[in-house]
């Protein structure tokens, strides 16, 4: 069990095809793709099983990590649940790689994240952003964190 900074104790589970609707709805607020049915992620939730953020993993042919994408609800920013999030998947299975949003950059370095280059990144993760309509405004980066 983790504790918030306001007291509460929260969890990180798998999520359940149940938490879907509120995931997506904080992913479209940082306009990012769905989460699906049957895709590896998972959540950190509050005391009453509230989804407060979500994490998703997908995995290249050696089994390394990529996260795409992480999401948080806003009210719940600033707190680390993203930070709990990446911590609990990074000792869970190892190294981690994803694409950070040019404003995120320093939240992943933080996070001990250094750059990697765009070839390390699971092809359909790189695809997803390549073709991101906003790509140019994004300033994608490529990371990891072994």
């Amino acid at each position: 069990m983790l504790e918030d900074k306001v007291g509460q104790s929260l969890a990180i589970r798998e999520a359940r095809s149940d938490d879907l609707e509120l995931i997506n709805y904080y992913a479209l607020q940082d306009n990012l793709g769905d989460f699906s049915e049957g895709d590896t992620a998972y959540v950190i939730v509050n005391e009453d099983d509230q989804v407060l953020g979500a994490i998703r993993l997908s995995f290249d042919e050696q089994k390394v990590a990529h996260v795409n994408p992480i999401v948080v609800n806003e009210l719940w920013r600033g707190y680390g649940l993203g930070r709990e999030l990446i911590a609990y998947v990074h000792k869970k299975y190892g190294e981690l790689r994803l694409v950070a949003r040019g404003s995120s950059v320093g939240f992943y370095e933080k996070l001990g994240f250094v750059p990697a280059h765009l070839d390390e990144i699971e092809p359909n993760v790189r695809a997803e952003c390549v073709e991101c309509p906003v790509v140019d405004t994004c300033k994608p980066m490529p990371m990891k964190l072994v």
